[in-house]
């Protein structure tokens, strides 16, 4: 998008009643007093409009309305055509309507841009508090160090031990609750001003899919398509839209609402979809778009850090580009959908559950969820119109990943981790109804079918008839919405959509680690009083009991985690409270457990050395084992029609390359102990990888 066309002298004549303007009209409006033409202009840039509650700002109605003092008749400001209004008009939803309002295009570029103009305002004023702030606060740390520091050393001789004393930690407790008080009540007036911001944004943009369609919708002034990129409103949304929590979406559903609105409206005109859909252009300093249409402030855009021009025609050459704003709407809509697929059940069984059933809550998370997915479609649309109409396929170059490093080998490590995430984030999390066997032969008793391979079976069947209290469902679906985007690349989720207690985890081996290039299944089953009890978590990749793959990971499939209670600590931050997720327990697995040095998550090793010969030891053993059982073990042909078999492909197919660098070669000094073990393990493997074929016959 050209965010310098058109020109500056559009907008302002926009401001200034141009008779180009008139142009498309079939009227010639009565003009408003030559004597006083030059007041249009200068009233608008000095006035001074600002956000309360109120949506639009009267100050911004009354900026839209001109008053001849002579006639004492009230023109529009953008056509200066006589209108019925007062001078003092309320303007929306006020008796006798506002003509202005649904008066011109003019005038709708004219309220757009005094709408730009003071969320700008406001938001460099907040961004500036901020900064001062977070100064003040590493001013106020480098004191505290050393009045600390200074207050130890005086009572260091006098017997008392610690430093910095009881009447400290009291001051600073004060002062941190009261720090957070205050930043609490600034992100409620934020998100109340941006409310109102948005709301009245979208007053001003064309509605050309509304029942009764004006002239400025079909014809919006071509200014729009300018003032959206120059003002702050794109990285002001870009910050909403990357909080992708639809819980906290939910807690401020009237900020969300305004925003889906004021999203949509961008989806339904040309002249505004491009701010969806196209990179963004980054800036570097702005001083408000209203500053630099009255020349006195700047906007400078960011050049990239290598210098580069690019084609020398383009007029975004050398800027940085950021990825659309689309590219972060994708991400919360796939936890909507997640969500949506939980709590399917959830308000028709409200009914025949004992105890208070939260259906406030479902319906309201629900609803917005459903207004996301709509606006997901409205914007599908809008780029599908797009290329129809030869715009071409969305901008995506500022998504593309650059390398910073040198050569061939570089290059290839980048593109190659940019795939695996394209690839991972494709099939990271799903609902689906787990594969199942029947318990027992249908003569013996008559059950309902198990999840094949589950190591939770017996829990699955004994609660099959017991109730889960409301709240914990409703909590337990939120959840599962929250994760499906939230996993670290290298987590795999499936739960089941007709027992959503019931979930199968896998785990890709980190990087640097004995477990690179592995895959460790895990079962996992939600116990019906969690979260007040932690999930039941057990792996299943062990050689059918054979191989113990790290101290905290048993040959019997138990996971020793201070988390799920099943590791003595004496941390009470460590131990699971109602406020623990999954998502922790998961990511502590690959962290924590899955590691450089796993010898040492045996206790009384003391702190890791990675050049201790006892722990090099280790990592082999465990590297020829993973090997073995979580990577060759998943190639072979029964794999097929697994569970995972999506996933087998995309990481080994992916990987095969990096995989037969590190094992292939890497195992040659351990042919002997390794063939001993597994015999023909590595053959099969080189076989695999060379011929790209996943699934192998063993």
């Amino acid at each position: 998008m050209n965010i310098y066309s058109p020109t500056v002298s559009i907008v302002r004549d926009a401001l200034s009643g141009s008779s180009q303007i008139k142009k498309r009209y079939a009227f010639e409006p009565r003009p408003f007093p030559e004597s006083s033409k030059l007041l249009i202009v200068t009233d608008l840039l000095r006035a001074k409009v600002t956000y309360k509650n109120v949506s639009p700002p009267p100050p911004l109605v009354s900026l839209l309305h001109l008053s001849c003092h002579k006639c004492r008749a009230t023109y529009c400001r953008g056509c200066q055509q006589v209108v019925k209004c007062k001078s003092n008009c309320p303007g929306k939803g006020k008796r006798p309507a506002c003509e202005v309002l649904n008066c011109c295009a003019a005038a709708h570029a004219i309220g757009l841009f005094a709408a730009l103009g003071a969320l700008d305002k406001a938001y460099i004023r907040r961004r500036g508090t901020s900064d001062s702030r977070r100064s003040l606060r590493v001013r106020k740390k480098a004191t505290v160090s050393l009045a600390g520091l200074l207050k130890q050393s005086k009572t260091s001789n006098s017997g008392s031990g610690i430093g910095y004393g009881s009447d400290f930690s009291t001051k600073r407790t004060s002062v941190d609750t009261a720090a957070v008080k205050k930043a609490n009540s600034e992100a409620k007036a934020w998100d109340s001003l941006a409310k109102t911001a948005f709301e009245t944004i979208a007053l001003f943009l064309p509605d050309a899919y509304r029942d009764d369609p004006r002239p400025l919708d079909l014809l919006p002034h071509e200014s729009i398509r300018s003032m959206l990129p120059l003002s702050y409103l794109p990285e002001i949304i870009a910050e909403f839209l990357r909080n992708d929590n639809i819980t906290d979406w939910t807690a401020r559903s009237p900020l969300y609402n305004a925003l889906l609105n004021l999203l949509k409206r961008l989806a339904d005109s040309e002249l505004s979809v491009g701010l969806l859909i196209e990179g963004r252009t980054e800036k570097k300093h702005s001083d408000g778009i209203d500053a630099w249409m009255t020349k006195s402030g700047e906007i400078e855009w960011e050049r990239q850090a290598d210098g580069s021009t690019g084609e020398a025609r383009s007029p975004l050459a050398g800027l940085v580009q950021r990825p659309p704003l689309y590219e972060h709407f994708k991400k919360l809509t796939r936890q909507c959908e997640a969500f949506t697929a939980g709590a399917s059940h959830l308000v028709d069984d409200h009914g025949n559950e004992e105890g208070p059933a939260p259906e406030e809550d479902v319906v309201s998370t629900l609803g917005i969820c459903m207004t996301i997915i709509s606006t997901k479609e409205a914007i599908e649309r809008a780029i599908g119109a797009w290329q129809r109409h030869g715009r071409g396929d969305m901008d995506d170059s500022a998504a593309s990943v650059t390398s910073k490093g040198k050569g061939k080998s570089r290059d290839t490590v980048v593109s190659t981790e940019a795939a695996y995430i394209a690839a991972w984030e494709k099939l990271a999390f799903a609902y689906l109804e787990l594969p199942r066997v029947p318990l027992y032969p249908a003569t013996v008793v008559a059950t309902s079918p198990a999840i094949r391979s589950y190591s939770y079976t017996n829990e699955v069947q004994s609660t099959s008839s017991s109730t889960r209290i409301p709240k914990q469902r409703f909590h337990l679906v939120k959840e599962l919405g929250v994760m499906s985007t939230s996993l670290p690349v290298g987590i795999w989720v499936r739960v089941d959509e007709v027992r959503n207690d019931a979930i199968k985890i896998m785990i890709a081996g980190p990087a640097g680690t004995p477990y690179e290039g592995g895959l460790f299944e895990f079962d996992c089953f939600i116990p019906l009083d969690y979260p007040k009890k932690p999930p039941l978590m057990t792996l299943c990749t062990t050689a059918s009991g054979q191989v113990r793959f790290n101290p905290n990971l048993y040959a019997n499939g138990k996971v020793c985690l201070s988390l799920l209670g099943s590791e003595s600590t004496s941390a009470p931050e460590e131990l699971w409270s109602t406020k623990s997720t999954l998502l922790q327990v998961l990511i502590s697995i690959q962290s924590m457990i899955f590691n450089e040095a796993p010898m040492y998550n045996e206790p009384g090793y003391g702190h890791a050395v990675q050049t201790d010969p006892r722990s090099i030891e280790y990592n082999k053993n465990v590297a020829l084992q993973n090997v073995r059982w979580a990577m060759v073990e998943w190639m072979k042909d029964d794999r097929k029609h697994d569970l995972w078999a999506d996933v087998i492909k995309s990481h080994f197919s992916i990987h095969r390359k990096l995989i037969r660098e590190k094992y292939v070669r890497g195992i040659a000094s351990r042919d002997h102990h390794a063939n001993l073990c597994f015999p023909g393990y590595k053959d099969g493997l080189k076989l695999t990888l060379a011929s790209g074929r996943i699934f192998i016959r063993p």
